[in-house]
């Protein structure tokens, strides 16, 4: 409404208050462009101003002025409802007697302001529209450089929303070390288990559409049928798409069979099967253990609800109708893919990781497979902060069935609250609330943040929500997968946060790069001592196939090159075997694809008595290893084999089988980039 418009809607009331000594009570009326009504009171006596106003599209009567006796000559606005932020002071002397004419332009001036603001910010609860300024950017830009360079990251894409502005779209390094090939907006980034939410969303749309038969309690089996089957009847029996959704299933994350890779052949439904020797370690809904497998089966049961891959339902129903069109699954992914190279650090310098080990996360795709670029996941971001519309202003979800994936399930879980930032110890506080549905709450400041994290191979992703202040983040980059690197992206997001919540920062180019201290002292970097032990007796013993029917099968063959074992499972799980005579122990130190990986795996053979035939191999599937309960594989076939005989070309020969290979009777060691054999179940 332009200002002309507004003296020719304004309306002047002069009335007498009895309540004020017989006081002038001005009031004025103003229409608002998007509904409702706004009045202002101004009173004539002892120089007292009162506003009050209805709130747009609330109420259809004006309010009432606050018609409570004043004490005393004081000027000062009084309020009876405020909704919308405004920020003008009080008089500090008398005014002069009120004309009409004094009357309409002062009342003109203060709706100006009023419903200039009412018109041009976000309502918050902080009742600040967030804002970023050119002279804020290059400050966190500054900060981001800083933090890129000192903690050695490659690469970096950032977005930052509102739900209805684009704030800011950036990048920082490099997509490609070695061709110095700059990181866009538009480079594809893995956004590893910020799948997560995508699921969990994608199953909350179907539940909206299934609402008269299933909810988030309703138990799997009554989905799937009497062929789904976990470890035990009460897991079978009462299992939900909660207890998926939040982690608190009791099974564990048994996360280094996905590390080494499903066979392409093993199907989601047959991974569905083998859950059932997923051995859990803590009663259903008492303990929370982050577990990929769990969120494939929650992918799973979309799959069957609507009789279609959960890789189409996510297209059809989230990408396409937000304009997501450069977002594609990790399976997509070949050597002529456009993306960013994966980094890890090896010897102080940036090195380039394979990234065919991306595919380890095929068949559990809805816990972790998306990979995005801040482009797209603008549209992401802005769908949640606007409650479930699309650009176009379709709504996809209703807003409170979107809002359940929010809510708080399990509280402050372990390990992610031993990360919490506390006061004193730190300026700041930085607390875990609870794991949601593929979300997570903390309270950064006191602001309530929904975010997620995602990790694959060396990849890091961030997205972050501040919902009550309407304000969406997504950063991603592309290494190194260290503990300093991770919190360089973590200390970036916090910089950018203050920024953004207009909070003094506590961050600066010393302590972006030496967090945590001053507050705390590093976590001494961790150095394995390499055994250099040799078994006693006939080695040979040791060699073979070892099965478990819920994994594929771990083979043990002779290293031909040197005095250890080698181990093989799935796809890209190989390792030498060093032995520590001491503990009776092997240790893995990983070789070909995974060779990044420097934690090593703990793995023992149990013989059937003493001095007896080696009869069983164990090795722990979840960390820390140490005291973990190890999974025991029987040995199937005892034939020494050496891992250099066998080509892939000659074990891809009978790829598309899901029948164990054999030559003379004996499994078949695939080569170095192949499979190990991963029985139908």
């Amino acid at each position: 409404m332009r200002q002309s418009e507004r003296r020719n809607n304004l309306r002047i009331c002069p009335r007498r208050n009895s309540n004020t000594g017989g006081s002038d009570l001005w009031s004025s009326t103003l229409p608002l462009d998007h509904g409702g009504a706004l009045t202002v009171f101004i009173e004539q006596s002892a120089s007292f101003v009162g506003k009050s106003f209805t709130s747009p599209n609330v109420s259809g009567r004006q309010s009432a002025p606050d018609n409570r006796k004043t004490a005393g000559r004081s000027s000062r606005f009084r309020t009876r409802t405020n909704p919308l932020p405004i920020g003008i002071r009080p008089l500090t002397a008398p005014p002069p007697t009120l004309t009409r004419s004094r009357m309409t332009s002062l009342l003109l001036g203060v709706l100006s302001v009023i419903v200039a603001g009412s018109l041009t910010t976000t309502s918050t609860d902080s009742g600040r529209r967030v804002t970023l300024t050119e002279s804020q950017k290059d400050d966190v830009r500054h900060a981001i450089e800083t933090v890129v360079r000192c903690r050695q990251i490659p690469g970096i894409t950032l977005s930052v929303v509102t739900s209805d502005v684009v704030l800011w779209k950036t990048t920082f390094g490099v997509a490609d070390v070695e061709r110095n090939k700059p990181v866009t907006t538009d480079t594809l980034f893995p956004i590893g288990s910020t799948t997560k939410a995508f699921t969990s969303t994608l199953l909350a749309m179907l539940l909206e559409k299934y609402s008269n038969r299933i909810n988030w309690d309703t138990p799997i089996v009554n989905i799937l049928g009497n062929d789904f089957k976990l470890y035990n009847k009460t897991l079978t029996d009462n299992i939900s798409l909660r207890d998926l959704l939040s982690h608190r299933t009791g099974v564990p994350g048994y996360f280094l069979p996905l590390l080494a890779g499903l066979p392409e052949n093993v199907t989601r439904k047959e991974l569905v099967r083998r859950l059932r020797y997923f051995e859990p370690t803590h009663q259903i809904r008492t303990t929370f253990q982050y577990n990929n497998y769990m969120f494939m089966l929650a992918g799973y049961v979309a799959e069957v609800l609507e009789n279609e891959e959960w890789e189409h339902l996510n297209a059809e129903m989230l990408f396409k109708p937000l304009g997501m069109t450069s977002t594609i699954y990790v399976r997509d992914i070949n050597e002529e893919t456009d993306m960013a190279e994966a980094y890890t650090l090896s010897e102080g310098r940036l090195t380039k990781i394979n990234r065919t080990t991306l595919h380890q996360v095929d068949v559990a795709g809805p816990a972790g497979a998306i990979v995005s670029t801040a482009t797209d996941m603008i549209h992401w971001l802005q769908f949640n902060l606007r409650g479930g519309r699309a650009p176009s202003g379709e709504s996809l979800i209703a807003a409170s069935r979107l809002k359940e994936t929010y809510s708080e399930q399990m509280a402050a879980p372990s390990p992610m609250s031993d990360r919490d930032l506390k006061r004193p110890k730190y300026p700041i506080s930085d607390i875990h609330a609870a794991y949601d549905l593929g979300w997570m709450t903390n309270y950064y400041r006191g602001y309530k943040r929904v975010w997620h994290s995602g990790g694959i191979t060396t990849y890091k992703t961030m997205v972050w929500l501040y919902p009550d202040v309407d304000v969406g983040i997504f950063l991603s980059t592309n290494g190194p997968p260290s503990s300093n690197g991770s919190w360089g992206l973590i200390l970036a997001l916090y910089y950018l946060s203050d920024v953004l919540l207009n909070e003094d920062r506590w961050l600066n180019g010393s302590t972006l790069c030496d967090f945590p201290q001053p507050w705390a002292s590093p976590s001494p970097e961790y150095r394995f001592q390499w055994p250099d032990g040799r078994v006693a007796g006939d080695r040979s013993d040791y060699l073979g196939t070892y099965r478990h029917p819920g994994y594929c099968d771990i083979v043990v063959a002779d290293d031909p090159d040197g005095e250890a074992f080698m181990i093989r499972m799935g796809r890209f799980l190989e390792a030498e075997l060093l032995y520590n005579e001491t503990s009776e122990t092997f240790y893995t130190r990983f070789v070909g694809e995974l060779w990044y990986i420097s934690e090593p795996v703990p793995v023992k053979f149990a013989r059937s008595q003493p001095g007896g035939r080696i009869e069983e191999l164990r090795i722990p599937f979840y960390t820390p290893y140490d005291t973990a309960k190890p999974i025991v594989f029987a040995k199937y076939s005892s034939t020494p084999l050496n891992v250099s005989t066998t080509s892939s070309d000659e074990a891809m020969t009978d790829a598309g089988s899901h029948l164990t290979w054999l030559v003379a009777g004996n499994l078949l060691v695939l080569g170095f980039s192949s499979l190990s054999a991963c029985p139908v179940v």
